[in-house]
């Protein structure tokens, strides 16, 4: 498996503000530092928003495996922690071979360093994988020598923020649209931001 380094993810990023105007983010950059996505892989939505309304944010996302391509996609979406309203969406595509495991730590610190760039400091993260959310509150011990990076990029992205909290999904209509968005970015084999 090809390894690069974590400046290497993607080349240069954008994201479209409401005004239209282009704006480049070094923070997204860095993914995490074992995370393989190829450069060609990556877009943009022209809808992102740059800034969270108000800082108190919850991040939803959901992980969509193919064993048999041994590919992965994510939906993940951000929301006001207020009125709920849908800040921004996007897909993560990942197309190393890796377990679903390693492919939900990649999917959480994706969309914690989306939520750092749209300005969000208070975070609540709602996932599908038990074990991550179990790991990430304390609730289990990382024993996996392969899960230990990814476990430690994922604690270092929760410590940016002034407070951090990761629970399960239980938002049916999210889950429902996000696993849409995963199976998207698995066809597409894209990850649009």
């Amino acid at each position: 498996m090809d390894t690069k380094s974590s400046s290497d993810i993607f080349s240069q990023y954008t994201i479209c503000s409401e005004g239209g105007e282009r704006e480049r983010y070094s923070q997204v950059e860095k993914l995490c530092k074992e995370d393989k996505v190829r450069k060609d892989s990556v877009t943009e939505l022209p809808h992102a928003k740059l800034s969270c309304p108000n800082t108190n944010c919850i991040l939803k996302l959901c992980i969509s495996s193919n064993i048999s391509q041994e590919i992965h996609g994510a939906g993940l979406a951000l929301y006001d922690g207020d009125n709920g309203e849908k800040l921004w969406n996007g897909r993560y595509f990942i197309p190393e071979s890796v377990s679903s495991n390693i492919a939900s730590y990649m999917t959480v610190v994706f969309g914690l360093r989306c939520a750092l760039t749209f300005g969000a400091r208070n975070i609540e993260v709602e996932a599908k994988s038990s074990l991550v959310i179990n790991q990430m509150t304390g609730k289990y011990r990382v024993k996996s020598d392969k899960i230990v990076p990814f476990h430690a990029s994922a604690m270092e992205m929760a410590h940016k923020f002034e407070s951090f909290n990761i629970k399960y999904m239980t938002d049916h209509e999210a889950e429902r649209f996000l696993k849409s968005e995963s199976q998207k970015a698995m066809k597409l084999r894209l990850s649009e931001v």
